[in-house]
């Protein structure tokens, strides 16, 4: 009976499944060594204008007349950019 790597099977193991899987835990291995990225931090919470140009578009002053909705929608905002 011939050995594993004589076998077709043990040929295509050998030279095409073991390399992919040694290449396949080196890019865990740079992975797991690397330190993660820092994330994105804004530097200052956004206005209420920057905010409703960049979600509202043109019809931000149709949405958020109000002085008081737009700050709040800021601050709300805000918080949640501070948390990701």
């Amino acid at each position: 009976m011939p050995e594993f790597f004589e076998t077709k099977m043990g040929r295509q193991f050998f030279d095409a499944t073991a390399p992919r899987i040694a290449k396949a835990l080196e890019r865990i291995a740079y992975r797991l060594e690397s330190p993660a990225p820092l994330p994105l931090v804004p530097t200052k919470p956004p206005t209420a204008e920057e905010i409703d140009v960049y979600l509202l578009g043109d019809c931000a002053s149709l949405c958020l007349d109000d002085p008081s909705d737009r700050e709040h929608a800021a601050a709300r905002i805000a918080t949640w950019l501070r948390t990701r």
